[in-house]
């Protein structure tokens, strides 16, 4: 399956470039198990475009094809690897270390689809999450963990207590919460100083109101993390 995956997308990828560089394009498809490619299977229907060419330039273009239906299933499970993943990189967990997360349905606005989908594929979310063991709707009330609310309103929790140093983490995160809000304070100061705001070129000021809102919604990150993982 994966095979085929990967040469279909590569089939569309030499369709798409083959305006540009025509001849390398052309030969690379030749040598693709597809219509083109493989003598053997030069005049076969090709996944990509549905027709049979003899020469790339004679080749139809890659067709869009609608999302079938699942695709909320897909979503649900993709946000759920992602949330780990982040979790891991948020808090340096060790490539070789192992853990756990818990899924919480139970404010899903939909708990029991949700519960159905994750039920027939923990397994698959535990392998691409890496290094992962997933549960179901297991409480979890470990002081030090990453929580991340999918959109449908699932919980992801991962506790780390025993996988990272949390003290150690926790000075870290602390210490960036402290040095971002000094400089969001400094940069507070100086928007609401008239002077500058008066003076100062409008995209200059529109410049600073976005930084503004861009640090205030990091501190406010921050925050959440330095609770979830410290306690405060």
């Amino acid at each position: 399956m994966a095979r085929a995956v990967l040469v279909h997308c590569f089939d569309a990828a030499v369709r798409l470039l083959q305006p540009i560089v025509p001849f390398v394009t052309d030969q690379i498809w030749r040598k693709l198990p597809v219509a083109g490619g493989a003598d053997s299977a030069r005049h076969s229907p090709n996944p990509a475009s549905g027709t049979a060419a003899e020469y790339l330039a004679l080749a139809a273009w890659p067709r869009e094809r609608p999302v079938p239906d699942g695709s909320e299933e897909f979503e649900l499970v993709r946000e759920a690897v992602v949330a780990i993943r982040q979790a891991r990189a948020d808090y340096s967990v060790p490539p070789s270390a192992t853990v756990e997360a818990f899924i919480d349905t139970t404010r899903d606005r939909n708990p029991e689809r949700a519960s159905q989908v994750f039920r027939d594929e923990l397994a698959l979310i535990s392998r691409l999450a890496l290094r992962s063991t997933v549960s179901l709707n297991r409480a979890s009330h470990a002081s030090a963990a990453a929580h991340a609310l999918l959109s449908s309103g699932t919980e992801l929790v991962v506790p780390l207590g025993g996988v990272v140093d949390v003290a150690k983490e926790c000075r870290r995160l602390r210490g960036e919460l402290e040095q971002l809000e000094k400089q969001l304070a400094s940069l507070r100061t100086r928007l609401n100083n008239d002077g500058f705001v008066s003076r100062a070129p409008a995209q200059v000021v529109e410049a600073e109101r976005t930084k503004e809102r861009e640090w205030s919604r990091r501190r406010d990150q921050l925050s959440e993390k330095v609770q979830a993982l410290c306690g405060d």
